[in-house]
Formats: C-alpha cells, structure tokens, sequence
C-alpha cells in the first residue's frame, strides 16, 4: 500500500527574511531545474524539481505511486497555494491556524 522512499523529509517554509526550519537531518541542498505543472499527464527525463497547484497534487501523488521511473526523476516538489483553493475537498477541513485567536499580534490586513 505504502511505496517506501529513500530520503528523508525536509520541510522549509520560505519567507521573505529567508528559509526557516528542516525537519530532515540530511540538510543538503536540493539542485534541480523548476518546471511548473499545470496537470498530471507529463513526462520527466532528468531530476526536477516541480512547482505545482494545490488541486494537482493528489494526481501527481497517484502517479508517482505507480509509475517508479517517474518518481526516480522527482528532485522535490513545490506546492503553489491559489485563491479559490482554499476549500478544497482532498484536505484536511481543520483550520489552517488553529487557535489563531490567541496569537500575540494579529496579521488581518
């Protein structure tokens, strides 16, 4: 059911100041071109590292699951966050910043 990975799992959140956090011990940097997805029907030669819609993403998933050779060329994967994707039915329903209302400064603009 499960396809096993080889790598750890490294989470960064990029931000205007710079990077913040890895959740990886192996902490190299990733070097591959960017390539943008638009839908799951494509085909990769070489490592890459591709930037991808919200509502794609669970089809690349499923993709990569079962076909090996492509996930062989998957360097990392960025996810772009668009509006109106926000309500989307293939994660989780929980706010995104749970128990915001009690965060020290409030970021409504």
């Amino acid at each position: 059911m499960y396809q096993m990975v080889d790598g750890t799992a490294c989470v960064r959140l990029l931000s205007i100041q710079g990077e913040v956090g890895c959740a990886g011990p192996n902490r190299k940097a990733i070097h591959a071109p960017l390539w943008y997805l638009s839908d799951a029907s494509f085909w990769l030669s070489r490592k890459t590292t591709i930037v991808m819609p919200l509502l794609v993403l669970h089809d690349f998933q499923n993709r990569t699951i079962n076909e090996p050779s492509l996930a062989k060329h998957v360097a990392s994967v960025l996810v772009k966050s668009d509006v109106g994707e926000q309500n989307a039915t293939i994660f989780s329903p929980d706010a995104k910043f749970p128990q915001a209302e009690f965060a020290y400064q409030s970021l409504q603009s």
